[in-house]
């Protein structure tokens, strides 16, 4: 991995970033990458359960509650205020997250007024849902970017990775942020003894070398149980885990140490110009810049949801005995992907988290099956020593259509009726590193700097020409239509009525000609009945039977049990009939 300093002249000669332009400033040492011993890995779990059971408990989110993060302990925790008054300032972020707090940090220390906006909670969005393996390879592939665009744009996203991870490195350091930071190796590894899939790992060898990781080394690991019966795989050194809500929750207090003001428990409204408007208050806050860092933009603006896919992601975490899983992360080639990584001092020893077993959000129930079920069934021939499962959480992950994430100035300014808005999205499952890299990218656009990565990311770039693109794009277009059609065709299940449903079961129905409705019997047999059109584009949500929620198969919105929103692009609950 490339340090910073060493981000002037790639291989290649693209330019890259100058001091000025990206680096953090100079008092920022770099940070040794010397392992917390056990007992200072404990204490910095213990302080930050408070932290994940202020989250969980304020936002009741399925899946958050559940999350190796999200483990209650008596420990004093910052809350910030709901938005009340009307104000202005420079910026007005939406979202406080990695990739809204990461903006707002940078904006603040170069002395701009900055107003972060959160629905719920520091942290309880798809940042406290992640796994947080901070992963040296962008799991775009290198392989794949590098033929679809080019040796230089896969060089630069080598590049934009390699800054993310040191970055948070810095900021951990110079803002005394106790997350259980933890350098490891990272691993990838082909899912199977096929042919093809140890030519993939050896063609993403390759390009990773050529992209300018030159560290990345063909190993064989051995094969025990202790490293999930791998053998040949991928190293890449220089990656790194860490606690995210612990890290977000020391990001706001830096942000807020700064002269910026977090609101929680403040959902907005889709922007109108330079207006951002709090739902729960009306209060609003006026800036010229509006960066919204939601996972999916809270707006209905076609040219980046139509993009993107939205898809389910689910992880358990399993109890292991100190010592017996080898402390680094571990990705396979398997579509959709599994990954692993170890979090130590969790549940009274070690926890493994094993990851994956995706699929589109809104996916028809009958096709989803049991999630947990097939993550633990993979773990356990991995890993026979495991024990029980002590944690298991839901997240959502956008994956952009041309494997690119979107941040930066939104393709329609031009047609805005004032204001200039950023968007932060499309960072798959490397919500943690794409959220620094997106606040790297915005906050320099803001302030006028130039960064090489901008035309990358920009959400306003062509798509690419490539036919696996075009399938992509298609297949977006696909879905949406789906959605709408099931407004006005009758939904197909074995349950007709909703006093059909078992008790803790839900479904979406046809209870009438053109009346689809998202039923959830709870465990009492109390029904709960409202409309399952969603309230972002119309389109018709799906039950997941997986995490009990409704999911919109359009742009992903998602809605728990009750119909109530959990997840943008939506700004409001499934209306009550």
């Amino acid at each position: 991995m490339k340090s910073l300093s060493g981000l002037r002249q790639s291989a290649i000669g693209i330019s890259l970033p100058s001091k000025r332009q990206v680096e953090l400033p100079a008092r920022f040492a770099k940070i040794s990458s010397q392992r917390l011993g056990r007992a200072q890995e404990r204490s910095v779990f213990l302080s930050v359960k408070a932290a994940a059971a202020k989250a969980s408990a304020a936002t009741a989110q399925p899946g958050l509650a559940e999350s190796a993060w999200a483990e209650a302990e008596s420990v004093s925790t910052t809350s910030y205020p709901q938005l009340t008054l009307s104000g202005t300032a420079d910026v007005v972020i939406v979202g406080a997250g990695i990739a809204g707090l990461t903006t707002a940090y940078h904006l603040c220390k170069a002395g701009r007024k900055v107003v972060v906006l959160e629905s719920q909670t520091v942290g309880s969005g798809q940042t406290g849902r992640s796994a947080a393996h901070l992963t040296a390879w962008p799991d775009a592939g290198l392989a794949a970017v590098g033929e679809e665009f080019g040796l230089p744009t896969a060089s630069l996203l080598a590049d934009a990775q390699s800054y993310s991870i040191q970055t948070i490195e810095q900021i951990i350091k110079a803002e005394s942020i106790e997350c259980s930071w933890q350098p490891v190796n990272g691993y990838l590894y082909p899912h199977d003894e096929a042919r093809k899939s140890f030519q993939a790992i050896e063609a993403e060898l390759k390009a990773a070398q050529k992209a300018g990781i030159s560290n990345a080394e063909l190993v064989d690991l051995g094969g025990s149980s202790k490293v999930a019966g791998i053998r040949k795989a991928v190293k890449f050194p220089g990656c790194a885990n860490i606690n995210p809500l612990a890290y977000a929750q020391g990001l706001a207090a830096a942000v807020q140490r700064l002269g910026g003001v977090i609101h929680e428990e403040s959902p907005a409204q889709t922007p109108e110009g330079t207006a951002v408007s709090c739902k729960a208050t009306g209060a609003s806050i006026v800036a010229q810049n509006i960066v919204l860092a939601t996972n999916s933009p809270i707006h209905r603006n076609l040219v980046v949801h139509s993009r993107q896919h939205a898809f389910r992601t689910y992880i358990i975490g399993l109890k292991v005995k100190e010592g017996s899983v080898e402390d680094a992360q571990f990705w396979d080639t398997a579509e959709p992907h599994h990954y692993m990584r170890l979090v130590r001092g969790a549940a009274d020893g070690d926890v493994v988290l094993v990851g994956g077993a995706g699929h589109a959000a809104g996916q028809d129930p009958s096709t989803i099956g049991d999630r947990f079920a097939s993550l633990e069934q993979w773990a356990r021939r991995r890993l026979p020593q495991a024990q029980n499962v002590v944690y298991r959480w839901a997240g959502q992950a956008y994956e952009p259509v041309d494997r690119i994430p979107l941040y930066g100035q939104d393709p329609i300014n031009a047609i805005q009726k004032a204001g200039t808005h950023y968007v932060a999205t499309g960072h798959g499952n490397q919500d943690i590193t794409g959220g620094t890299i997106a606040g790297r990218v915005i906050s320099d656009q803001i302030l006028g700097y130039t960064n090489p990565w901008t035309k990358v990311f920009a959400p306003a770039r062509l798509p690419s020409a490539s036919v696996d693109t075009a399938l992509k794009e298609a297949s977006v277009l696909l879905d949406v239509s789906k959605g709408y059609l099931r407004n006005v065709l009758p939904v197909e299940t074995s349950i007709k009525r909703v006093q059909d449903l078992a008790p803790g079961t839900g479904a979406v129905l046809t209870t009438a000609p053109g009346k689809v409705v998202a039923a959830y019997v709870d465990p009492d047999g109390k029904q709960h009945v409202r409309t399952a059109v969603c309230k972002h584009f119309g389109c018709v949500v799906q039950w997941n039977p997986t995490d009990e929620t409704f999911n919109c198969p359009c742009h992903g919105a998602g809605y728990d049990k009750y119909g109530k929103l959990i997840q943008g692009p939506a700004t409001s609950d499934l209306a009550p009939l």
